[in-house]
């Protein structure tokens, strides 16, 4: 696959795979990028790490268990007009001498889109990120694995945490279509999906490209890399499983995206 080519390109050597030991990963998993073998499930760090090298994306897996519950719609802001759609939102920069990723002075972010109301436009404004969810080992380390992939330069990590439920027909992911942030370089990472189908990541070269270079489903635990210069990215709408009411609350999709631009 598109995935597995990339890997391949960035296979961890010897200095590597101890890294990855001491950042947790397995003996087994360590001892195979050190031998160079393929491994579509670890994060392989770029070479060289800046902006993904030539390849410009990579696809990985971290540790989704104990973000799950910081993603209940109660706690992230309320719902746009449609009811369906939940946010937090900040910028998070590593204290240097504890080593900990902490939530920044918060700036009030909001995002401006097509209304489902007719042709108006919808401003929407989000609450900041809690220092509780920020301070979960399992995002610091999805942190770190980010800036470790794309390389030193990285000081500053914009954050959103979003939760969208699917409604009765195709619920519309992102309303930009095909497009890119305006960073550096982009992570998105899929915390929970359930009950639900479609919802597909894709990469493409250019806006008129009608085949992506890269389209695929994020699972639980999936994070996807890429360099926001080199691709436009988009998500096709999700649907719930059938048998699902109309904005049943068991039909969603929990995700994290990273933004960062190098030595902002």
């Amino acid at each position: 696959s598109l995935v597995d080519r990339s890997i391949d390109a960035f296979v961890l050597r010897n200095k590597e795979g101890k890294k990855m030991l001491r950042r947790g990963f397995s003996t087994a998993t360590a001892a195979a990028v050190q031998t160079s073998v393929p491994l579509p499930g670890a994060l392989l760090r770029t070479t060289p790490a800046p902006l993904l090298g030539s390849a410009g994306f990579a696809k990985g897996r971290f540790e989704a268990k104990d973000l799950k519950r910081h993603f209940d719609h109660s706690l992230l802001d309320a719902p746009d007009s449609q009811g369906n759609r939940f946010r937090r939102s900040g910028s998070l920069s590593k204290d240097p001498l504890s080593g900990v990723w902490r939530v920044g002075p918060f700036e009030q972010p909001s995002t401006t889109f097509p209304s489902h109301l007719g042709n108006n436009v919808e401003q929407r404004l989000y609450k900041p990120l809690t220092m509780t969810f920020a301070s979960e080992a399992g995002f610091q380390s999805l942190l770190e694995t980010f800036i470790d992939t794309v390389g030193p330069g990285f000081r500053k990590v914009h954050c959103h945490q979003i939760k969208v439920m699917a409604t009765d027909d195709e619920t519309t992911l992102a309303h930009e279509g095909v497009h890119r942030d305006g960073y550096d370089v982009v992570a998105v990472a899929c915390v929970r999906r359930h009950c639900i189908t479609g919802a597909r990541n894709t990469l493409r070269h250019h806006h008129h490209d009608t085949t992506p270079f890269f389209d695929d489903v994020l699972q639980e635990g999936d994070v996807l890399l890429f360099d926001d210069h080199k691709f436009c990215h988009d998500v096709s709408p999700m649907l719930p499983v059938s048998g699902l009411r109309p904005y049943d609350t068991t039909a969603y999709r929990d995700i994290i995206v990273l933004h960062a631009t190098e030595h902002e």
